[in-house]
């Protein structure tokens, strides 16, 4: 499958593979499938990045940090579903918090709204985050502020 020429059956098969990895330790993931993984954080079509996100929560926090390179340089589109799949790995990403918090200033309104989901997920730091989403409360929008509270 890792040379098919759809996106979708190699990023189906790459979550397969995680999913068989996380059953049992002694199958190592192949170091391709959480390229092929973030590579499907990537896409435009929700279905594959679903599956890429089930697939990179499935590996854990080793995919933390490819994670956090589709945040950090993709599209506006790429950066939310990279941080859905920050929320699915869930306290296995806590090294995401300090970059999820830096975002969250600059961040706009579907970004922001992610984050601030992605912040308890994450176990980020509440001694941080509080004070960030009590900013937020004084000049945001009111969908923001919900969100924030």
């Amino acid at each position: 499958m890792k040379n098919d020429e759809l996106l979708a059956n190699r990023v189906v098969a790459a979550r397969a593979l995680a999913e068989f990895a996380a059953i049992d330790d002694k199958q190592p993931l192949p170091p391709a499938a959480i390229r092929v993984l973030t590579e499907g954080l990537k896409s435009p079509h929700a279905h594959i990045s679903s599956e890429a996100t089930r697939g990179l929560a499935a590996v854990g926090a080793a995919a933390t940090s490819p994670i956090l390179d589709v945040f950090r340089n993709g599209s506006p589109t790429e950066r939310v579903n990279a941080t859905d799949a920050l929320i699915m790995l869930g306290l296995s990403a806590e090294d995401a918090g300090p970059t999820l918090l830096s975002a969250l200033q600059d961040a706009d309104g579907p970004l922001k709204r992610h984050i601030i989901r992605a912040l308890p997920s994450i176990g980020a730091d509440p001694a941080v985050a509080i004070p960030r989403l009590q900013q937020l409360l004084q000049r945001e929008s009111r969908e923001l502020r919900l969100s924030a509270i």
